[in-house]
């Protein structure tokens, strides 16, 4: 027998063929692999299995062998199959409409998804956000130096409750790039807008956001968290970590775990790294709640 690496299965090496099996036969002279016996040998992994013909993948799209409904992943294999014979769908009308349906539907579906994307997006959210010069917060804002607003501003409490795992696509996002593109960050005054992010993913939280460069010493960027006008809002200094050498910003550091960023995703009024705000990819969905 030779042995596997850990988690793998161990195999026998046959002394008389020398090949790789699952299953020795036993005589009275001969111990051997069912190949040297001249039998179909069972080899460690299984053969890969032929493609589905077309009339196979037919059958199951439109359902006519009695199957239920599969997923998403099994239905456009299927899909991909038949458009591989483009003269016998031509012939099919009824094939034919399903492929051009399915084909309507995934279009649909990654429109909805990029716009409702692009809604959360830090471009979306500053082309959106109006002047906020006139706001009495940008005013009483401006009537304190940064280095106050440092004194003033302390650091962000962790959450009372753990948020569940998440899909960050339905989540506000802050990127550095998209505020360096914009022309944030940079030159020696103060700006401030009011990001214009929906209100059904901020939970009616108005976010003003500051980018105080008033003093080269003590850069900032500063959100204002809660009603506008409202003495109960929270202010959060982001804190901005910069390459030796250089005057703008590169990453953000994380509120909650200190490790530096690009993104900060906005979850229960804070803005966090995606890992603090466990949040994960789309392709990073367990398995169970995938859709089907």
């Amino acid at each position: 027998m030779r042995p596997r690496r850990f988690g793998q299965r161990p195999y026998f090496v046959c002394l008389e063929s020398g090949l790789d099996c699952l299953h020795l036969i036993v005589t009275n002279i001969r111990i051997a692999s069912p190949a040297a016996f001249g039998q179909r040998a069972r080899t460690l992994h299984r053969p890969t299995a032929p493609a589905s013909s077309f009339s196979e993948a037919r059958s199951k799209i439109l359902k006519l062998d009695g199957t239920q409904r599969s997923s998403a992943f099994v239905r456009d294999k299927l899909v991909a199959i038949c458009k591989q014979h483009r003269d016998r769908v031509s012939r099919d009308p009824d094939l034919a409409a399903y492929l051009d349906e399915h084909e309507r539907g995934r279009r649909r579906d990654h429109d909805t998804w990029l716009s409702e994307h692009r809604a959360l997006s830090t471009s979306k959210g500053l082309d959106c956000g109006r002047g906020a010069g006139e706001y009495r917060d940008v005013q009483a804002y401006a009537e304190r130096s940064p280095q106050e607003w440092v004194n003033l501003i302390g650091p962000v409490p962790p959450p009372l409750v753990r948020a569940p795992p998440d899909d960050l696509q339905g989540y506000p996002a802050l990127n550095i790039g998209r505020l360096l593109d914009r022309g944030w960050l940079k030159g020696d005054r103060l700006r401030a807008t009011l990001l214009g992010w929906p209100l059904s993913a901020t939970g009616e939280h108005d976010i003003l956001l500051f980018d105080d460069r008033r003093e080269t010493s003590v850069p900032l960027l500063v959100a204002r968290i809660g009603k506008l006008g409202g003495a109960a809002a929270e202010w959060q200094n982001i804190g901005l970590i910069f390459k030796q050498g250089a005057d703008t910003p590169r990453y953000f550091e994380c509120p909650l775990r200190r490790a530096r960023c690009d993104t900060l995703y906005f979850r229960n009024g804070v803005l966090a790294s995606r890992q603090a705000q466990r949040l994960y990819h789309a392709s990073q969905r367990p398995r169970q709640m995938r859709p089907r």
